[in-house]
C-alpha cells in the first residue's frame, strides 16, 4: 500500500530477508522503474529510513528482460535487477534539493506555455467569427495578445462596440498602456471596423460570453506562466549556472533547462559524453572488417529531447545576436559563438550542431570557475587585446544585459544570490585595476 503502514511492511520484511542471509542494511539496494509521482514520496520514505534507493529507465529494463513477448512482474523485475547489475541506475534525487526544484519548475512552465498557446488558439477562432482581422496588426493596428489587446477583448468586445465607441474615449484606453501613437492606432482601428463585416447580432452575445470566459482563463495561465518564470529565476541565480546569462541569446528559460538536465557541475562527464546526452554528436556504425569506413547513421533518436531543443535554440539565437557590448565598442559587437555559427554556415555546416557543442565546452570553464562569457578569438586567430578601459566596458555592459534580463523578478530577496556575489567581485578587481571606484 502507498502508505505509512506500507512503508513499515516493506521495512520489515527487508529486515528479516537481511538477517536471514546476514546482510547489512547498507548493502541493500532498492530498485525501481521512474516512479510515477503519486509513488515518489514512497520511495523518498524509504531512502530517510536509511537504505539505498535507485530508478531504472524503464525503456532500458525492458532490454534486459529474459523475454519481450509478455510481461510480467517477474519479466519486469528481472530487466530492472540486470540495470542495478549493470549500474544503469541513477540515486532518487533529494526532493528539497535546488537542481530537482529547478527540473520540476522548468517542466511545468513548458506545460504552461503549452496551455498558453491552446488558449491563443482557442480566442483567436472566436475572434475570427466576432470580428475577423482583429488580431492581425497590418490591418488593426494593435499587437495581437498585448496588453491595450487583451484590455479591450476583456468584456462585451464586438465589432459594434468598437465602432460606436467614442474616439476619445478608445483613445485614452490605448494610452493606459503605453501605446506611441495611441490616436493613430484608434483611428487605424475604427477606419477598419467601417469596411469589415460585422457577425450577425443573433451570435454576438453568445460570441462575446465566450470570449470574455476565453480571455479570464488566458490571463490565468499567464499569470501562472510568470509566477513559474519568477520561481526559475529565483532558482537559477543560487546555482553556477547563472552565469550562462552573460550570453547573447541565452535567457532564464533556457538556462533552466541547462541547469535542470545536466545537474551539478561535479556530476558532469565528459563533453563526448554530454553532446551524446543532449542528442548533438552523431552517430556511426562499421561493420564488415577493419578495412571498410564507418558509416555516419546521424543523430540519435534516444536522447534528453528538452536538452536538445534548449541547446539548438540558444545556438541559432546566440549566433544570429550582437554581444550587448557592441553597443558601446564596436569591436565587441561580433564574439566568439557568433563568428564560429557565421563561420560553420559559410562553409555548408551544421551550425546549430557546431556552435551547440561549442557552448557546452564554453559552460563547462564558466559554471565550473563561475565566469562570465569574456571576448576571445577562436584557435588560429591574433588575440584581442584588451585594455582595463575597455574591460571596465565589457563587463558592465555584461552585467547591464543580466540585469535587463531579471529585470521583470524582484530577487532582491533570495539569499545566495551567484549574480551579486560575482558582481562584487569584479567591481573589486576593477577598482583594483584602474585604480578608481567602479559601480556597475
Amino acid at each position: 500500500k502507498n502508505n505509512k503502514d506500507g512503508i513499515d511492511y516493506l521495512c520489515k520484511r527487508i529486515s528479516q530477508a537481511c538477517s536471514r542471509n546476514n546482510i547489512k542494511k547498507k548493502n541493500v539496494i532498492i530498485a525501481s522503474e521512474d516512479a510515477h509521482s503519486y509513488a515518489k514520496h514512497f520511495l523518498y520514505s524509504l531512502k530517510m529510513a536509511g537504505y539505498a534507493v535507485v530508478e531504472v529507465n524503464a525503456a532500458y529494463a525492458k532490454t534486459l528482460r529474459k523475454g519481450n513477448m509478455a510481461s510480467s512482474d517477474c519479466i519486469d523485475l528481472d530487466g530492472i535487477a540486470n540495470a542495478v547489475l549493470n549500474r544503469r541506475a541513477k540515486d532518487l534525487e533529494e526532493m528539497g534539493a535546488i537542481y530537482p526544484a529547478l527540473k520540476r519548475s522548468s517542466r511545468a512552465y513548458k506545460n504552461y506555455m503549452k496551455d498558453s498557446s491552446m488558449m491563443k488558439n482557442r480566442i483567436g477562432k472566436v475572434i475570427d467569427e466576432l470580428f475577423p482581422g482583429f488580431l492581425n496588426k497590418s490591418k488593426s493596428g494593435i499587437e495581437p495578445y498585448s496588453r491595450a489587446s487583451i484590455e479591450l477583448m476583456t468584456s462585451g468586445f464586438s465589432l459594434d462596440r468598437i465602432r460606436r465607441m467614442k474616439k476619445a474615449t478608445l483613445v485614452e484606453k490605448l494610452k493606459k498602456f503605453h501605446l506611441k501613437d495611441a490616436v493613430g492606432v484608434a483611428e487605424k482601428l475604427q477606419a477598419y471596423t467601417a469596411t469589415a463585416i460585422a457577425p450577425p447580432k443573433a451570435i454576438v452575445s453568445s460570441l462575446s460570453t465566450s470570449l470574455a470566459i476565453a480571455i479570464g482563463l488566458y490571463k490565468s495561465i499567464e499569470d501562472a506562466c510568470f509566477a513559474e518564470k519568477k520561481l526559475m529565476a529565483e532558482l537559477l541565480v543560487q546555482t553556477p549556472y547563472a552565469v550562462m546569462l552573460s550570453i547573447p541569446g541565452i535567457g532564464v528559460v533556457r538556462s533552466v533547462v541547462f541547469a535542470a538536465e545536466l545537474k551539478d557541475p561535479a556530476t558532469w562527464h565528459t563533453l563526448n559524453q554530454t553532446c551524446a546526452y543532449a542528442g548533438i554528436a552523431s552517430r556511426s556504425q562499421q561493420s564488415g572488417g577493419a578495412e571498410k569506413p564507418a558509416e555516419n547513421t546521424g543523430l540519435p533518436k534516444s536522447c534528453n529531447r528538452r536538452l536538445k531543443d534548449a541547446i539548438l535554440q540558444a545556438a541559432h539565437h546566440t549566433g544570429m545576436q550582437d554581444h550587448y557590448a557592441g553597443r558601446f565598442e564596436v569591436k565587441f559587437k561580433e564574439h566568439r559563438l557568433k563568428r564560429h555559427y557565421q563561420q560553420v554556415t559559410a562553409r555548408g555546416g551544421k551550425s546549430g550542431l557546431s556552435t551547440g557543442r561549442l557552448i557546452f565546452r564554453l559552460m563547462r570553464s564558466m559554471v565550473k570557475s563561475e565566469s562570465l562569457y569574456l571576448p576571445n578569438h577562436s584557435h588560429g586567430q591574433k588575440e584581442l587585446e584588451i585594455l582595463p578601459e575597455d574591460l571596465l566596458v565589457y563587463i558592465s555592459a555584461t552585467f547591464n544585459k543580466i540585469d535587463k534580463t531579471l529585470k521583470e523578478f524582484d530577487l532582491k530577496a533570495v539569499k545566495n544570490n551567484r549574480i551579486e556575489l560575482l558582481r562584487k567581485q569584479w567591481q573589486e578587481s576593477l577598482t583594483a585595476l584602474l585604480n578608481s571606484e567602479v559601480q556597475f
